[in-house]
């Protein structure tokens, strides 16, 4: 039997013995950072799990891996974007504050005629 680094095995010293496990520290190529993979596993660019650094077009930064096409990502910062209606709202910076989809949550008071107030929200 073939003796290895763990122990003894089954086959005989010509025989393969198989894609090593063993983990290590491996650099990803195209962006330098490194992975902790198995020793026979070979890494490609797309692979990369860091948080990317990038900058997208509206000048924040990419919210996915180093690894992904920062293309196919949409900005998800919070902006203080003022609706039709005024108010101040945070929403994603790639939304429209004109959108009809978005509404006001904000509460207000609508004075009844009885001289009380109906609190409801803004967008209703």
């Amino acid at each position: 039997p073939c003796v290895k680094k763990d122990g003894v095995t089954p086959k005989i010293c010509s025989d393969y013995c198989g894609d090593c496990n063993y983990l290590v520290d491996k650099e990803v190529p195209g962006c330098k950072h490194t992975m902790n993979v198995s020793c026979s596993f070979e890494l490609t660019s797309d692979m990369c799990d860091t948080p990317c650094v990038k900058v997208l077009k509206c000048g924040h930064t990419c919210p996915g891996l180093c690894g992904e096409d920062c293309s196919l990502k949409s900005c998800k910062e919070l902006v203080q974007k003022c609706l039709p209606c005024g108010h101040e709202v945070k929403l994603p910076c790639p939304d429209d504050p004109e959108d009809p989809s978005i509404r006001c949550t904000l509460p207000i008071d609508i004075p009844l005629l009885c001289g009380h107030a109906l609190t409801i929200a803004c967008g209703d």
